[in-house]
Order: structure tokens, then sequence, then C-alpha cells
């Protein structure tokens, strides 16, 4: 199993998304975290590009 986080660098829960990224990880789940300069809870404006990553990293 693969997990994929995308969170905005203002966004008012990514030091949250950081913990559980790490714990993931901890427990041996491949996963990755993207930080969107400049946003907060909201889609990064290359969102397509970012989804395409995600896909293919899930894909493994």
């Amino acid at each position: 199993m693969r997990g994929y986080f995308v969170a905005g660098e203002n966004d008012p829960n990514v030091e949250n998304i950081k913990t559980l990224r790490e714990l993931l990880v901890s427990k041996g789940m491949a996963c990755e975290l993207v930080i969107a300069p400049a946003i907060a809870h909201a889609f990064p404006e290359d969102f397509n590009h970012t989804l395409a990553q995600a896909l293919q990293y899930l894909a493994g």
C-alpha cells in the first residue's frame, strides 16, 4: 500500500499531515508528501500535473 499527500504550505493542518506521513512511514508504508507553496487548503495551480505525479507514484 502507498500513500500520497498534497498540502498547501499555509494549510492550518499541514503539521498534522506531516505527522501522519511520518507515522505511516515509520510503520513501513511508502508515502510521499508534496507541499504546495503559497496556498492554504486549496488545489495547487498545477493540479493536473500534481495528480499525474500522484497516480504514477501510487501505481508503483
